[in-house]
């Protein structure tokens, strides 16, 4: 019991610090040009990138509700930028026209933290931006899968790098997640380990895609502790919110 307090009260501190801490992956590889072209950043005007995203249509960018919700009601603000692996160059840029984070959504706990934003005008689809598939399945415990998006490299950077980066997870079952982080998880919650010791998501990394095979699995919500702990890190299951991400896409 001790365990679960303790592990809970620092997820809450970390809820509190993502204001502070932006997006990050720590120990990634930098994507070549081209091969995510589903990735999407978040962005506000005046501030620059705040969060990744995915592209599920013409339309449409799968994200996280803490990010939207720290926006809102300013969503007049927030744009989105496609088919570029680089912030500081190259891609399609859309304003926002609508925002939708889930109902249900804690902040405080970082539930159901989901949203969905509608660009202003199609995207032009091409060879690098398409969108990505939502899950046929849950995510199986073992399955290998990957997060990608931008932010500090590690924890004495203090400036998000220029290229997107990726990383190699390993998706947990919600059993052997709450055997680690106690009530934390639950059915519509995603655990992944890292693959190679001190990578992983860190701080405030809202929004990025978590992707197996060919399909978004996961969106990035939490983590607990130091970024690139052994620690699992968590993510809304995109699976569980399939039929309301079709419901207020259509």
């Amino acid at each position: 019991m001790m365990l679960k307090l303790s592990l809970w009260f620092l997820f809450v501190v970390a809820c509190v610090q993502a204001k502070k801490r932006d997006s990050r992956i720590i120990k990634g590889k930098s994507a070549q040009d081209g091969t995510l072209p589903y990735m999407a950043s978040v962005q506000v005007t005046g501030q620059g990138h705040i969060c990744g995203g995915a592209i599920l249509d013409s339309k449409w960018i799968l994200t996280s509700g803490h990010c939207i919700a720290r926006v809102m009601p300013n969503t007049d603000k927030l744009k989105v930028v496609v088919g570029t692996i680089s912030l500081k160059a190259g891609g399609q840029e859309f304003n926002v026209s609508k925002a939708t984070v889930h109902p249900d959504f804690d902040k405080s706990k970082l539930i159901n933290d989901i949203a969905l934003l509608q660009v202003s005008k199609p995207m032009e689809f091409g060879d690098k931006v398409q969108a990505i598939a939502l899950p046929e399945k849950d995510t199986e415990t073992g399955a290998n899968v990957m997060v990608s998006g931008w932010g500090l490299t590690d924890n004495k950077q203090n400036a998000y790098p220029d290229k997107l980066q990726v990383l190699n997870r390993t998706a947990l079952s919600i059993e052997n997640c709450k055997e680690v982080l106690g009530d934390m998880p639950n059915e519509k919650r995603l655990c992944t380990v890292p693959q190679r010791k001190g990578t992983g998501i860190c701080i405030g990394d809202a929004g990025n895609p978590l992707v197996e095979g060919k399909a978004i699995v996961g969106v990035a919500s939490f983590v607990l502790f130091d970024c690139g702990s052994k620690y699992p890190d968590g993510y809304a299951s995109v699976f569980a919110y399939k039929d309301w991400i079709k419901k207020n896409m259509s």
